[in-house]
């Protein structure tokens, strides 16, 4: 059975990520597909329950490990907190 990988985000249509991940697939002999879904940020938390629980694209491997088969676009992940402090010159 053909496996869903999905990367969450908008912007997502300029990704090259589906295309890489289709190549790679393809190379390898996984039968799988990397699907871009536009998501805006306001919508994310939800997207990624409805993805990872709903539809299963969050695996759980042999040893107790999640695997989970979403990302997030960068354009749409939260921004990396501001530092504490100046850096030293």
């Amino acid at each position: 059975m053909r496996k869903l990988f999905v990367l969450l985000g908008d912007p997502v249509a300029h990704s090259r990520s589906p295309a890489i991940h289709a190549r790679a697939f393809a190379l390898l002999g996984i039968d799988a597909a990397y699907a871009p879904c536009r998501v805006p940020a306001e919508d994310l938390e939800r997207a990624v329950r409805f993805y990872g629980d709903v539809l299963g694209l969050v695996e759980v491997t042999r040893w107790g490990a999640e695997r989970p088969r979403l990302n997030v676009s960068s354009a749409t992940s939260p921004p990396a907190s501001e530092p504490e402090h100046e850096p030293q010159r």
